[in-house]
């Protein structure tokens, strides 16, 4: 490496660990994620998004540890009834079809959360990593939100500061 040749003192078995282990999560990234920059892009695939078809959303989360996941809130009765299937290198998705045009399965401002089994045979609910709005009740523990407002919604703005 050229950073050698400009100086001496440079701890060099360190320096090429550190080299080493950049490449080998490069290739993981490349492998796995389709590259570095796309895995940085990972809310374009992860939390709540459009399918490409726009017939519906797709939920995905990364849970390495699970052995199973089910969207649960207020669209299912909180019940383990919308199971997220594995895709494999830890991604977790369920597709979610619109009802009718425009009738979303979860609707905007509906509440959700996950609840995952982990691989010792625990549960837990919890907020999803990639949820665009999270709100909590009174003293409450959070609960995500779905987040994607009617076409044509004015958006909220904060007052002008004076």
């Amino acid at each position: 490496m050229k950073c050698f040749e400009v100086q001496h003192d440079l701890h060099r078995p360190a320096i090429e660990w550190r080299n080493k282990e950049y490449k080998r999560w490069k290739g993981i990234f490349e492998q796995n994620e389709g590259g570095i920059e796309k895995f940085a892009e990972g809310y374009k695939m992860f939390g709540m998004n459009r399918n490409e078809a726009d017939t519906g959303f797709v939920f995905r989360e990364y849970l390495p540890g699970a052995k199973q996941v089910f969207l649960i809130g207020e669209f299912n009765n909180w019940e383990n009834s919308t199971p997220l299937k594995s895709e494999g290198y830890g991604k977790w998705s369920v597709d979610l079809p619109d009802v009718a045009p425009g009738i979303f399965k979860v609707p905007h401002k509906t509440k959700y959360k996950i609840r995952l089994e982990s691989q010792n045979g625990q549960w837990c609910d919890r907020v999803p990593a990639w949820a665009r709005v999270a709100w909590q009740d009174g003293d409450k523990l959070f609960d995500a939100a779905m987040w994607y407002p009617p076409a044509g919604a004015v958006p909220v703005q904060a007052p002008a500061s004076s």
